[in-house]
């Protein structure tokens, strides 16, 4: 090892011949240029899961890329295009996107689907009748204020 190092700052160690390194020396530049993937959303949908079953879910679905507001349209999919993080969230209840496309990649396409599991809280039995209890009491009070007023 002491025999390759270099004598002083700025000399070549003992044993390199820098006139020929430089002669066969091929500088390489890395590309600058990164792949960034980009998809193309053909179709979206919000879903509703009604059951899950061992390798599949069913589900109500709102069709997104129509602007509709109401669900027309209901399917069984597979438990297996759910993210495996995610499965332990695809409970009856669960609201998720479905999104269908094409992922644009290095001039390729590829078509893919994916769902995507909303990350919101579970209300309790408890939680909706205490909500329950509170819309009625407001309702109670706002019906009972109009009828004083008009005596």
């Amino acid at each position: 090892m002491e025999a390759r190092r270099a004598s002083a700052i700025g000399q070549s160690p003992v044993g390199f011949d820098r006139k020929r390194a430089a002669n066969n020396a091929v500088v390489r530049i890395p590309s600058t240029t990164v792949s960034v993937p980009r998809e193309v959303k053909l179709q979206e949908w919000e879903g509703q899961v009604q059951e899950v079953g061992r390798q599949y879910f069913l589900a109500r679905l709102v069709d997104l890329t129509a602007d509709e507001t109401e669900e027309t349209a209901e399917t069984e999919l597979p438990i297996s295009d759910v993210a495996t993080g995610e499965r332990d969230l695809l409970v009856e209840g669960a609201t998720f996107r479905w999104i269908i496309g094409y992922r644009l990649i290095d001039g390729l396409k590829e078509r893919f689907s994916r769902v995507v599991i909303r990350r919101l809280p579970m209300w309790t039995d408890k939680e909706i009748q205490s909500a329950d209890r509170e819309a009625t009491k407001l309702h109670d009070d706002i019906h009972r204020g109009r009828l004083d007023r008009s005596a």
